[in-house]
């Protein structure tokens, strides 16, 4: 399901995390520390929302398993088929990028292969709650390791959605509030990154109110007045809990505290008709926001390998305007030539391969 303004938000969220990992000295803190949690809170939400729109949509018959009769609507939307090609179809999306990244940031240091390498390579890097493996490689690759976990659960979750909507909620909500209270404050300040961050079960709660939320989105029809209210309302909780962010224990600000501000934006989008998030410019960025994403912080890298190199200095502002510029001009060829034409073969043979059985 492809919706303008979610694809807006995609960039929006998408430079935040570029203004997190970039810092005008070229090292240390970024410019917008909020914007690396913030922004991948947004990003596990909304693909749990999404690929919830796209398979279950209204009172939906998804992966093989009928509803009962009251709960089929007249036109239900197309179900997720065999798993297997619903896996092959996501990592078309992602795992060539993620593999041409990798190869451009082992080319960083001299092509010296390490377990964690091997590990980034098979996306199960976000298990080890260790930073030398969850950052290893391409450093934001790490996510692509809890997205695979995502996916590998979806059709149990969307199954149990649909079979026992009430209980799942409710059974979600419990979890939540026993990881907040029982497990988050106890995890060593050593672990928490790598526990609380980027842990693909942890994390794995982000995508389930994603699909929580396309639960409210689905039941609840808001009009033009409500809709605007909402993104008022979400500009202010975003507001809070940035100044919040600064003020609570950091292992709160890594995920849990996104979620209500997160939550409202990504149901304005889902609901809104706006005419900024629905602006030409800012649905293109959003439409090569993944590509940006993983290829942002290698030419950061190279960026400053380069500069340093030939010994050429900018002033801050000129270097993240360089920098950014860059990045959007290397996303975009990547996207229009490896991405879109690798997906575009893949779904291919898949096709070819299902045609001759």
């Amino acid at each position: 399901m492809y919706i303008q303004s979610l694809q807006s938000l995609r960039g929006i969220f998408a430079l935040f995390i570029f203004f997190h990992h970039f810092s005008f000295s070229g090292e240390g803190v970024g410019v917008f520390l909020a914007g690396g949690d913030c922004g991948v809170s947004f990003f596990f939400i909304l693909s749990g929302f999404v690929l919830s729109v796209a398979y279950l949509g209204r009172n939906s018959v998804s992966f093989g398993v009928p509803v009962s009769k009251t709960e089929t609507s007249k036109k239900a939307p197309k179900s997720i088929g065999h798993f297997g090609t619903f896996m092959i179809k996501r990592f078309s999306k992602i795992y060539p990028l993620h593999i041409l990244c990798l190869f451009l940031a082992i080319a960083l240091k001299g092509f010296e292969i390490t377990l964690p390498d091997v590990a980034n390579a098979l996306l199960l890097q976000a298990w080890v709650p260790l930073s030398e493996w969850y950052f290893s490689g391409n450093s934001v690759g790490w996510c692509l390791s809890d997205f695979l976990f995502f996916y590998a659960l979806f059709p149990l979750l969307a199954h149990s959605y649909n079979r026992y909507r009430r209980y799942f909620v409710w059974v979600f909500c419990v979890i939540v509030v026993l990881y907040g209270l029982l497990i988050v404050p106890f995890i060593p300040n050593r672990l928490v990154d790598g526990i609380i961050y980027i842990c693909p079960l942890t994390r794995l709660l982000d995508f389930v109110l994603g699909m929580v939320l396309f639960g409210l989105c689905n039941c609840h029809t808001v009009n033009p007045f409500k809709v605007y209210a909402v993104g008022l309302l979400s500009l202010l909780v975003l507001g809070v809990t940035l100044f919040m962010y600064y003020m609570m224990p950091s292992r709160y600000g890594l995920s849990l505290l996104w979620w209500p501000s997160m939550a409202l934006i990504i149901f304005y989008g889902a609901k809104s008709n706006s005419k900024i998030l629905t602006n030409k410019v800012l649905v293109w960025f959003g439409d090569i926001s993944f590509s940006f994403y993983m290829v942002h912080v290698l030419v950061i890298k190279y960026f400053n390998l380069f500069t340093l190199k030939i010994g050429m200095s900018f002033s801050p502002f000129m270097r993240m305007l360089t920098v950014l510029v860059l990045a959007i001009v290397v996303a975009f060829v990547l996207h229009r030539y490896f991405v879109l034409p690798v997906e575009r073969l893949i779904r291919k043979k898949l096709c070819d391969r299902r045609s001759r059985l």
